[in-house]
């Protein structure tokens, strides 16, 4: 059954609460979409989408639901087109909105799934993972803290969310600020500033740890602002190696859970790192400043540009272990093409060299004539994927492996699918980008390293 794709006015759309990373209201609309620009990039989104429109081949997932359409998938992209179309809603960029001549785009075509657990399963399908994948701690936190900027009292907060923990995210808000104004080295400056992989849990259980607030000279009230009670520069210096031992991996998931162990951390730290309470004095959060990020140097940048290839992947990362030298001429040519300046030439090779190595595979393991094909032709290479996960195919058996040809089968609207390969191949109207070819690369590498190295 085919799902619907019906035009909508983006009035009529709602963002769906249950697909945003923690659970909000579902009757403020307005919170979702400032989330989506203040924790998700949806301004980058609507650059995009004043530069180049929408794009015609993919469509936001809908639902009716209660008497409304809901958005399962494309939360990001209607929240950026209420955003144009009001500026008001997200206060923070307004401005930056007016000042890019928004245009009025009203409505948006929607694919209309039959319910909500058809379409869930396609989402899950799509992104390979949970379609409920939770914030990380951290970054509930910076959802509160784009309601503070947007003019939200603690109290308000708590009141608009009564089940979540907000003190717990304000207090986790305090002191990631306070790590990020500590000077330490910028390698693992780096990591502080990041708030997506920085492990802020490994510090939370420090700083709710009694005898580490007594150490430090702080303490949290009920709302989980940070009151410090001795000299800032005294706590600092506990506090600065704390944090680095966090950054370096010192203190990690499996280190320092129990109170006892905190203890016998606290009490093994050189005297330089003991904070002296007996200077007194108090602090509060905005009593430091965090530092400038650190900035890559030419150096680290040109060795990092050393590690993208110019073609889709390194030879000692991709080994060739066949003995077909013309399979070995397009393994060279596709290692060697200029993505960037030929995504289209290169799209277009990675899509034959998959159909080739498969043919190879598949008479070198002597499965090819199991294989329903034209006598005088190859099989297709759809053909031959629905082959291989297929019961008839008794060699290709790594899970993980059948899982990505699953994707690459039914992933229509992703770079690496068997739908884009074609259309790039027959589609005189279609066009690849770099991206696209890297992210296909990128999905169907592990197939192409096993069918070049099948005995490994």
């Amino acid at each position: 059954m085919e799902w619907p794709i019906e035009p909508l006015p983006i009035t009529e759309l709602f963002l769906d609460q249950h697909n945003i990373r923690t659970p909000l209201s579902e009757q403020d609309q307005n919170a979702l979409i400032r989330d989506m620009f203040a924790n998700e990039s949806a301004f980058e989104l609507v650059k995009s989408i004043v530069q180049n429109g929408l794009f015609p081949d993919e469509f936001p997932i809908g639902i009716k639901e209660n008497g409304k359409i809901i958005i399962i998938e494309g939360n990001r992209r209607l929240a950026a087109l209420k955003a144009l179309n009001e500026p008001d809603i997200v206060p923070s960029w307004q401005h930056k909105i007016r000042s890019i001549d928004p245009p009025k785009v009203t409505s948006i075509r929607v694919t209309i799934a039959p319910d909500r657990t058809s379409a869930l399963k396609h989402i899950a399908n799509k992104h390979t993972v949970d379609y409920r994948r939770p914030w990380k701690p951290l970054r509930q936190a910076y959802f509160y803290q784009s309601q503070l900027d947007n003019g939200k009292t603690i109290e308000e907060i708590i009141d608009e969310y009564p089940e979540h923990n907000v003190p717990r995210f304000i207090k986790m808000l305090q002191m990631h600020r306070l790590a990020k104004s500590i000077d330490i080295n910028d390698s693992l400056k780096a990591k502080v500033y990041d708030e997506r992989i920085f492990p802020i849990t490994n510090l939370e259980r420090f700083y709710n740890d009694k005898n580490v607030g007594e150490f430090l000279g702080i303490e949290f009230d009920d709302y989980g602002n940070l009151h410090g009670k001795i000299d800032s520069r005294e706590f600092e210096k506990g506090y600065k190696k704390i944090v680095e031992d966090i950054a370096i991996g010192e203190i990690d998931s499996r280190k320092y859970n129990s109170i006892a162990e905190r203890k016998e951390y606290l009490e093994a730290l050189p005297p330089k790192y003991t904070p002296d309470k007996s200077r007194r004095g108090s602090f509060g959060v905005e009593d430091f400043q965090p530092q400038e990020p650190p900035q890559k140097s030419s150096e680290e940048k040109r060795k990092l540009s050393k590690r993208t290839p110019t073609g889709l992947f390194f030879q000692s990362d991709i080994p060739f272990n066949l003995p077909s030298t013309s399979l070995r001429l397009m393994y060279n040519e596709l290692r060697d093409i200029p993505v960037e300046k030929f995504p289209n030439a290169a799209h277009d090779l990675l899509r034959s060299f998959l159909e080739c190595t498969l043919v190879n595979y598949l008479k070198a393991t002597k499965e090819y004539n199991s294989l329903q094909k034209s006598p005088q032709h190859n099989p297709k290479l759809g053909e031959m994927l629905s082959f291989i996960t297929s019961d008839q195919c008794s060699s290709f058996t790594d899970s993980n492996l059948i899982q990505v040809v699953n994707q690459i089968k039914t992933n229509w609207s992703e770079s690496y699918s068997l739908e884009r390969m074609n259309m790039i191949n027959h589609n005189e109207h279609w066009n690849s980008t770099e991206k696209d070819v890297r992210v296909a690369w990128a999905k169907i590498e592990g197939l192409i390293k096993f069918l070049l190295n099948p005995g490994k």
